[in-house]
C-alpha cells in the first residue's frame, strides 16, 4: 500500500490563509509522486488553484497530469464530487479531500 505524508507550503501569504486538505493520488499520479497515495497538504491560499500549484511543487511528475505533457488526461474529485472542469478560483477549506485521478484506458 502507498504511503501517506504531511507537507506544507512555503508561500509568503499570511498564515490566516492556510488550509489543510487531504490529497489522494491514484494510478499514474501516485506513481509520478513516488508511490504517495495520500498526503495532508498545508497550502497558503484558499483556492483549488493554490492547492494544485502546491501539489505540482511537491510532486513535479504529478504536474504533468495537471497542466503539463499529460494535461487533460485526468480529472479532479473534490469532496466526492467529480469536477467537470478545473476552476482554479474555486474555494477550498481545511478538511477538504481532493483526489487526482488519471484516466484509465484499455480494452
Amino acid at each position: 500500500m502507498g504511503s501517506t505524508t504531511r507537507t506544507s507550503s512555503s508561500s509568503s501569504r499570511s498564515t490566516s490563509e492556510r488550509v489543510e486538505c487531504e490529497v489522494r493520488l491514484h494510478g499514474g499520479a501516485s506513481k509520478a509522486a513516488g508511490g504517495v497515495e495520500r498526503a495532508v497538504v498545508e497550502v497558503r491560499g484558499r483556492t483549488l488553484g493554490d492547492l494544485l500549484d502546491e501539489v505540482k511543487r511537491r510532486w513535479p511528475g504529478v504536474g504533468d497530469f495537471i497542466d503539463g505533457s499529460r494535461s487533460g488526461s485526468m480529472f479532479v474529485v473534490l469532496n466526492g464530487r467529480a469536477l467537470e472542469c478545473i476552476d482554479r478560483s474555486m474555494g477550498i477549506s481545511s478538511g477538504d479531500v481532493v483526489a487526482i485521478m488519471p484516466f484509465v484506458a484499455g480494452g
